[in-house]
């Protein structure tokens, strides 16, 4: 069977960045669909490779649901690059839940929206976390069990009921301390929170 990745990235990239992740992929063997902006593909080795279909937009909710959640619901294990913002949060939610790797050293972070420095990750550590993924079915049956987990929400009608009680009365009573012990409890508030923006949305039509 053919392995495929696809990749998706919204911030800049560094040259050695395109370069990394496109060598990796290649060591690793994998057919790959990439979202990678204009200027970053003038870095790319190679841009007619035959395994590489690359283009400054894709359809990703709809082809690739790249994103932490949707990789979560379409049961997608995932190799986290994490920048800034919750991402490295996420990112250590899925490694520790068994559903991800990690593409090399993940940097402290801070205010930098690219915080990554060359050498962090490579084209070896790159390939190590797509071969390990593409090889072990455990990571798979992971994410599926945090998808059907995070399905356990009530559905849309239970999500929009949710907003309207949050309208009427507030959300202090939904602040309250989470305990680290299950390393699912932080992604499935957030798809809870995400469950109920769509289901608010579905409702509402």
């Amino acid at each position: 069977m053919q392995r495929r990745a696809t990749t998706a990235y919204r911030l800049p990239l560094y040259p050695w960045q395109v370069e990394a992740i496109f060598h990796g992929l290649k060591q690793a063997k994998c057919r790959v669909v990439w979202g990678l902006k204009e200027a970053a593909q003038a870095h790319l080795p190679s841009s007619t490779d035959p395994d590489f279909y690359i283009s400054k937009w894709i359809p990703q909710a709809a082809l690739l649901q790249d994103s932490t959640l949707e990789c979560v619901v379409a049961s997608k294990p995932i190799v986290a690059i994490p920048f800034f913002g919750d991402q490295p949060e996420n990112a250590n939610l899925l490694v520790g839940a068994g559903a991800g790797e990690y593409i090399g050293k993940v940097p402290a972070g801070g205010m930098d929206m690219n915080p990554y420095k060359e050498g962090d990750f490579t084209a070896k550590t790159v390939a190590t976390a797509v071969a390990k993924i593409m090889a072990n079915p455990d990571y798979t049956k992971a994410v599926a069990k945090m998808a059907k987990s995070s399905r356990a929400s009530g559905g849309a009608e239970a999500a929009a009921q949710q907003i309207e009680w949050a309208a009427r009365f507030g959300t202090c009573q939904l602040h309250y301390p989470l305990k680290r012990t299950n390393p699912l409890s932080g992604l499935l508030l957030a798809a809870a929170g995400f469950a109920a923006l769509v289901g608010y949305r579905l409702v509402r039509k």
